[in-house]
């Protein structure tokens, strides 16, 4: 006889558990400034602070955030983010 499942027991609370991400977003954000070219780094931080006045999940953030930074160092010193692409006044981003 089928008594139903255990499963919400197991139910894992993202918010409530810091442990479960190998990456916080604090962390994500301290090596925002470990990015050597400076123009990338600032304009990692203003990406930064448009997801975060959009209010997107921290997950998300992080995700961004980690291939952002990615990016930038496989740029280098000598290579920026394309300045054409950044739009903040029609509440659209993208790199």
């Amino acid at each position: 006889m089928y008594m139903g499942s255990n499963i919400d027991k197991y139910i894992i609370k993202y918010e409530e558990s810091e442990e479960l991400m190998p990456f916080t977003l604090e962390t994500i954000t301290k090596k925002v400034e470990l990015v050597s070219n400076a123009a990338n780094r600032q304009l990692i931080k203003d990406f930064c602070d448009y997801m975060t006045d959009r209010d997107l999940s921290k997950n998300h953030r992080i995700n961004n955030l980690k291939v952002v930074i990615s990016y930038a160092e496989y740029l280098g010193l000598k290579v920026q983010f394309n300045k054409g692409n950044m739009h903040f006044a029609n509440n659209s981003f993208s790199l």
